[in-house]
C-alpha cells in the first residue's frame, strides 16, 4: 500500500511541476504572441493606408481635384466610352476601415495637425527644407495651387475637345465638372470642411515599426501630397532599403512608375529595431 501511495504521490508531484513548466512557457509566449497579432495588423493598416493614398492620387489625377468624401473613392463615378457608360471606381468598401481600431479612418485635410508633424518628421529625416508650395498644405483653410497644372476647363458630354464625350459623371445623371482652377481643386469641399488629404488611425497605440521616427499609429498619416520633396543620398539609400516602404512617402511612386501600386507587405525578421528602419 505505501509504495502505490508513494507512487500517486510521484505522479502528483510530476503532474504539479508538468503544469509549472507549460504556466512559464505560456507566460513567455503570450506576450510575443500578442506583439505578433500586432505586426500582422499593423502589415494590414500598411497595405490598406496604401490603397487609400493609391486611391487619392489616380482620383486626382483623373478629376483634377481632391476628393471631399472617401465614399466618392467608393462609389466612383460613370465614364461614358464608345461602348456606353461605364463606372470607375478607385477604392474598396473594406479599405475604410482601419484594422488597428477596427472602426473608420480619421480623415486628414489641410492643416491637421498630425500632418504638420508628419511632414516636420519627414523633413527632418531626410534632410531637406519645406517649400512654400508644401507650407500651404500645413495651413487650415488655405487655398492651395500646385506648380505646372493648366487650368482645366468645364466639360460635358459631346463637348469640343472631349472626344466621345469621354467625361466622368459623379452620380447618376450628374456630370462631374472639372474645377474652375487648381486652387479650387485643393480647397473646395462638401459643407465647407475642406478637402480630403488622406487618412490616419484613431489609435494611440505605439508601433511596431518607426517611421520617421513616428513611433503612434495616431501619427502615421496616409496622405497624397504630390509637392513632397524626395529622399536622395544616404536618405534615400536608408528608404529603399527598408523592407516596407511608408505609403505616403513619394520614392514609392516614383519606384513603381508613378502609381502606389497596392501590395501585401512582408513581415520583417529579427528584434523591432530593425537595420532598415528610418529613425530621426
Amino acid at each position: 500500500m505505501r509504495s502505490r501511495a508513494s507512487a500517486r504521490g510521484y505522479a502528483l508531484l510530476a503532474l504539479i511541476a508538468a503544469m509549472t513548466v507549460m504556466a512559464i512557457l505560456i507566460a513567455g509566449y503570450v506576450p510575443h504572441l500578442a506583439r505578433q497579432m500586432q505586426r500582422e495588423r499593423e502589415e494590414e493598416m500598411l497595405f490598406r493606408g496604401q490603397q487609400i493614398v493609391d486611391a487619392i492620387a489616380r482620383y486626382f489625377q483623373t478629376t483634377g481635384r481632391y476628393p471631399s468624401s472617401l465614399e466618392e473613392l467608393v462609389r466612383g463615378f460613370v465614364v461614358q466610352t464608345p461602348r456606353g457608360m461605364r463606372r470607375v471606381r478607385f477604392l474598396r468598401p473594406s479599405a475604410l476601415i482601419d484594422p488597428m481600431t477596427n472602426e473608420e479612418w480619421k480623415v486628414v485635410r489641410p492643416g491637421d495637425p498630425v500632418l504638420r508633424r508628419f511632414v516636420e518628421a519627414y523633413l527632418e529625416s531626410i534632410g531637406q527644407p519645406a517649400n512654400p508650395m508644401l507650407l500651404q498644405f500645413l495651413q487650415p483653410g488655405t487655398r492651395l495651387t500646385l506648380p505646372g497644372r493648366q487650368r482645366p476647363r468645364p466639360t460635358r458630354p459631346g463637348s469640343p475637345g472631349t472626344p466621345g464625350g469621354n467625361v466622368p459623371r459623379s452620380g447618376a445623371g450628374e456630370v462631374g465638372i472639372m474645377p474652375a482652377s487648381p486652387s479650387d481643386a485643393l480647397s473646395q469641399g462638401e459643407g465647407g470642411v475642406g478637402v480630403i488629404l488622406g487618412v490616419v488611425s484613431r489609435s494611440e497605440k505605439k508601433t511596431v515599426r518607426v517611421y520617421y521616427g513616428l513611433d503612434r499609429y495616431s501619427d502615421w498619416p496616409f496622405v497624397f501630397i504630390p509637392v513632397l520633396p524626395v529622399a536622395v543620398g544616404e536618405a534615400r539609400v536608408r528608404a529603399v532599403l527598408n523592407p516596407v516602404m511608408f505609403p505616403s512617402d513619394p520614392l514609392a511612386r516614383m519606384l513603381q512608375g508613378g502609381i502606389v501600386g497596392p501590395r501585401r507587405v512582408v513581415p520583417q525578421q529579427g528584434p523591432p529595431a530593425q537595420p532598415g528602419t528610418i529613425r530621426r
